[in-house]
């Protein structure tokens, strides 16, 4: 029996809700480690001579991660980990690299005697700490530039300032218009900018309709008197953007479904299995590939982001597709959170590349023979943005908004212990 016979209308219904729509009651129970991606940790990947420690449990998960990347067709994740899999030589060699310079100053300072084995093996191990450094700054340069794409595919800056006209100045009645009027100004350059992309979506007149919406705002009372073009340009702009989301990072497409549906077919034609069988394989298929959907939005806007957007995205698209502007603030914050996040993953990658550059300046001053103090130097701003990076990726990272959770950086159990009442939510 054929996949498009076991597709009847009640379970495509059932399948095409998104996929927090047949996962509502057990994500909660699952999301922990369908969430976890191999991205980016809490310390940088930088040479130390610690690696060793992490060498064996360190391998095995690469392993574990590529070959499940590759299973679920995950194209990013398989990516991410063939580049670590290149570094990982160049990451046990550095390991001895930062301990053999450790040696050296400590030679340098009459406290240890020399050890003639150290002198032909330096250079080698210094330059494989430098290719580690490479290795890791291409792999913060890339996830840097899916964030850049991410940020192009939507139009968060727009919505920022969507939501100074319609939320902001009505919620504070103290609110400087000459903030309003900024933000008009942007809207209209970013309206602009984008003429073509926004004429390509909406055609030239739906373009020039919403550009009108925000011509001619110099007052207060011009502003309240557009504010319901205003809204519906917000809607059909909104709109257009939570559809991409969906269909591209939450849920799969009809036509994603007909693809799967055709490779379950052909793999199971030949085989006679009862049709609640072909069901259920079906059912995995679609999981694991929305899965991979989901974990593509996780290494842009993290986990926390994710689980907001499946739970609201689905009420919200059906509200604007029917005319309710009710929900248009609860629209705009979910894009603001996303805005916010994005800018917390660079801040975070900027920081790695920072320290990576610093590490590659430490050895190549190590190779060269360099004193002691101005290595020491370097070290010290390393280990500095180190520990400013430990605390941005724990207290702010995984938190919607700028909110810091100072919780975070506690152990798990004194955390509990200190704070009992909201452990569960800071976890």
């Amino acid at each position: 029996m054929s996949c498009t016979s076991v597709l009847s209308p009640s379970f495509v219904k059932q399948n095409s809700k998104s996929s927090f729509e047949d996962s509502a009651n057990v994500h909660k129970a699952r999301s922990r480690n369908e969430n976890r991606v191999y991205s980016f940790f809490a310390f940088p990947n930088i040479p130390s001579g610690l690696n060793l420690l992490y060498l064996i449990p360190g391998t095995v998960r690469l392993i574990t991660v590529l070959c499940r990347s590759l299973r679920e067709g995950d194209r990013e994740e398989s990516a991410d980990v063939c580049v670590r899999l290149l570094g990982l030589p160049a990451s046990v060699f550095s390991s001895f690299g930062t301990i053999t310079q450790g040696l050296q100053y400590l030679i340098q300072w009459h406290i240890i005697a020399p050890i003639a084995v150290l002198l032909p093996l330096a250079p080698v191990v210094f330059c494989c700490g430098i290719f580690l450094c490479f290795v890791e700054i291409v792999v913060a340069t890339v996830n840097w530039l899916r964030i850049q794409r991410f940020c192009y595919q939507f139009n968060f800056n727009l919505f920022t300032q969507l939501k100074i006209l319609l939320v902001d100045f009505d919620s504070d009645t103290s609110f400087d218009f000459v903030e309003v009027s900024r933000a008009v100004k942007n809207i209209s350059e970013l309206l602009d900018r984008d003429s073509e992309k926004f004429m390509k979506i909406f055609g030239k007149g739906g373009y020039q309709k919403i550009m009108f919406a925000f011509d001619g705002i110099d007052c207060k009372a011009a502003l309240k008197k557009k504010k319901e073009k205003i809204e519906q340009a917000a809607i059909s702009l909104m709109l257009n953007d939570l559809i991409e989301l969906r269909d591209r990072y939450v849920s799969l497409t009809e036509d994603e479904k007909g693809v799967i549906s055709e490779r379950i077919d052909k793999k199971f034609n030949s085989l006679i299995i009862p049709d609640n069988k072909l069901k259920q394989k079906l059912q995995e298929a679609f999981h694991e590939a929305r899965v991979v959907k989901n974990k593509r939005l996780i290494r842009r806007v993290r986990a926390c982001m994710l689980e907001l957007i499946r739970d609201e995205i689905d009420s919200l698209i059906e509200a604007f597709e029917k005319g309710d502007n009710s929900p248009l603030a609860e629209g705009l914050e979910i894009f603001e959170n996303m805005r916010i996040q994005t800018v917390k993953v660079k801040i975070i990658l900027a920081i790695d590349i920072m320290i990576l550059t610093l590490t590659i300046c430490v050895f190549a001053l190590a190779l060269a023979g360099c004193p002691v103090l101005p290595v020491s130097v370097l070290v010290g701003i390393s280990l500095t943005a180190c520990v400013a990076r430990f605390v941005i990726y724990r207290t702010i990272l995984d938190t919607l908004g700028w909110r810091w959770d100072i919780r975070r950086l506690l152990p798990a159990c004194v955390s509990k212990c200190i704070f009992p009442q909201t452990f569960h939510a800071a976890v």
